[in-house]
């Protein structure tokens, strides 16, 4: 090593290291590093899927190169993972997602666990009050639950916990079953959502709300226990009945994901 006039090192040039031994590149890391064999991470990805499906959480914590992380981190995993979740009612499955993913499966297998032990007319009750708490404006947990009561019950009485005209008149619609209920309402959006719901009917929905359509098919899916139907609609909720083989689409969705990774 060489120092400058005031007696600072100079640094070594590029390709000596302290006592002119070459030192190693980028380049030289990169060739170093073996290339994944496409075929060993086929074979993994595919071994790692039919582990999970089993059960098995333990493939979550294996190398890239056995195929566990690689799940993990898979952009199709929230999903295949929140299903099985919910299909083995075993919340361990959401370990292996980011922070945030995580606490959404777990949310999502806590309130499918509620769905999947409803009585059947309790099933459209348990998705207007999740529809209540996650609108817009919040609402009270307090009032939403009102709102499942009326439901439940058939009874407009319950509604009369909210505050607002529009949505008192929009509850009992629906708790009632009665569309001429919803003509109070101002807004044809919410008029039409109203009436929807109030006869269960989805040709009755807003024209460009998709959420209302499938939320209304899905309820009378589960309510009919027909679980192919519910499957086409969403796998995740058809896990509740048709169990692990409902998740089979999103296997062999987070199966290709997983060997496509680069």
């Amino acid at each position: 090593m060489s120092t400058a006039a005031g007696g600072q090192p100079t640094p070594a040039p590029a390709g000596e290291a302290g006592s002119g031994g070459a030192a190693p590149t980028a380049q030289a890391d990169q060739a170093a590093k073996p290339t994944a064999n496409p075929a060993a991470v086929s074979a993994a990805c595919k071994d790692a899927v039919e582990k999970l499906a089993k059960g098995d959480t333990k493939v979550l914590d294996t190398s890239p190169a056995e195929g566990g992380r690689r799940l993990a981190d898979s952009a199709a995993s929230q999903q295949a993972l929140t299903c099985l979740a919910v299909a083995i009612d075993n919340v361990r499955l959401c370990d292996g997602l980011s922070d945030q993913a995580k606490a959404t499966c777990i949310a999502h297998c806590q309130d499918l666990r509620e769905l999947k032990a409803l009585p059947k007319d309790g099933i459209k009750a348990h998705v207007i009050y999740n529809l209540c708490m996650s609108g817009e404006p919040k609402q009270e947990k307090a009032v939403c639950e009102k709102a499942r009561e009326a439901v439940k019950t058939k009874s407009a009485a319950p509604c009369a916990a909210f505050s607002k005209p529009a949505d008192r008149d929009l509850c009992a619609g629906i708790a009632t079953g009665d569309p001429s209920k919803c003509s109070a309402l101002t807004d044809p959006q919410q008029r039409d959502f109203c009436a929807a719901w109030a006869t269960d009917d989805v040709k009755k929905c807003p024209k460009d709300s998709a959420n209302c359509r499938q939320l209304i098919g899905t309820v009378a899916a589960l309510q009919q226990g027909d679980s192919k139907q519910v499957g086409e609609i969403d796998p995740i909720l058809a896990a509740t009945k048709g169990g692990k083989q409902a998740c089979a689409p999103l296997l062999a969705a987070l199966e290709k994901d997983c060997r496509e990774q680069p």
